[in-house]
């Protein structure tokens, strides 16, 4: 399971509270948490703050590759830490 530390008191806690109360055993076998991206100002981004980067400047081959870098990245260090 791969999620963000913003996401871990509503989706990580939910699932494990659920797996152990309902079946007497983890929700998942490894997990992968991220951190955070800041802003200039040193807070998260935000789109309630609406401090992050206009989208539309960023090109969109630029995203994907990075997008397919890190979910690579991510993958390599499971595996690593299967076997």
């Amino acid at each position: 399971m791969n999620v963000g530390i913003d996401q871990t008191r509503g989706w990580f806690y939910t699932l494990m509270v659920l797996s152990t109360a309902l079946f007497e055993k983890p929700a998942f076998k490894s997990l992968v948490c991220n951190g955070l991206i800041l802003a200039e100002d040193g807070k998260k981004m935000s789109k309630r703050l609406r401090n992050y980067p206009v989208s539309s400047l960023i090109p969109a081959c630029l995203t994907a590759n990075i997008l397919d870098a890190l979910n690579m990245s991510a993958l390599a260090s499971m595996q690593k830490g299967l076997s």
